[in-house]
This record gives C-alpha cells, sequence and structure tokens, in this order.
C-alpha cells in the first residue's frame, strides 16, 4: 500500500490525475481504512453483480494456470466474508452493475458510471 499511496498522492495532488480506478482493492475494511487514512474516501466503487455459478465458469473457461474449481470457490467465499463489508461501508458510492451480459455492454456501464 505505501507505493501504491505515494505514486497515487503525487499523480493526484501534483495535477496530473483526476483519479484511479482500482481493480479489487480494498479487499477488506482493514485495506479501506488504511486507504482512507492515506489517500481518502473513494468517489465511486464500482460492483459487477454476477451469480456465483456464472463466475466460477466464466473463471473456468479463461484457463490461468490458478483457476481451478476449488480455488475460486475459496475466492467467492472470503468475498462474502472480507469484502462484502466494504461494499456495505461505501454503499452509498457503490453502482452496482449486472454482469451477466457481455463484455462490451459491461464496460459501457461501468464507463458511464465513472463519468
Amino acid at each position: 500500500l505505501d507505493l501504491i499511496a505515494e505514486a497515487m498522492v503525487q499523480e493526484v495532488y501534483g495535477g496530473k490525475a483526476k483519479g484511479f480506478l482500482l481493480d479489487a482493492f480494498p479487499w477488506n475494511l482493514e485495506q479501506a481504512t488504511a486507504f482512507e487514512a492515506r489517500i481518502g474516501s473513494p468517489k465511486k466503487v464500482i460492483y459487477l453483480s454476477l451469480e456465483q455459478d456464472v463466475m466460477i465458469d466464466r473463471l473456468l473457461n479463461r484457463g490461468n494456470f490458478d483457476d481451478k474449481k476449488e480455488t475460486i470457490e475459496k475466492r467467492c467465499a472470503n468475498f462474502q466474508e472480507q469484502t462484502r463489508p466494504v461494499l456495505e461501508k461505501y454503499k452509498d458510492k457503490v453502482a452496482r452493475l449486472d454482469g451477466n451480459r457481455e463484455a462490451d455492454v459491461v464496460t459501457g456501464d461501468i464507463m458511464a458510471a465513472l463519468a
């Protein structure tokens, strides 16, 4: 977090960036608290809502070496246990998007939510 925070602060406060898009961060409330203390509160949180069985199928089909069904199921359980509270913390900033559609449609929704 320290290296990320330093780079982000330099870019934002140096006037070079309007903000940042972080993927899968913060993962838990501890990271969220640390991020707020070092950088600030997020302006928007994008949550791609997707049925777990569809997500598992997609991840298995992408072919990454660590995409084993048991590993994916563990990540899903960790999300429910650790990350769902982050969504609740930022509920007034969450844009919940339907991830059950084609990638280009979802990308359009993400861009619109960030505008």
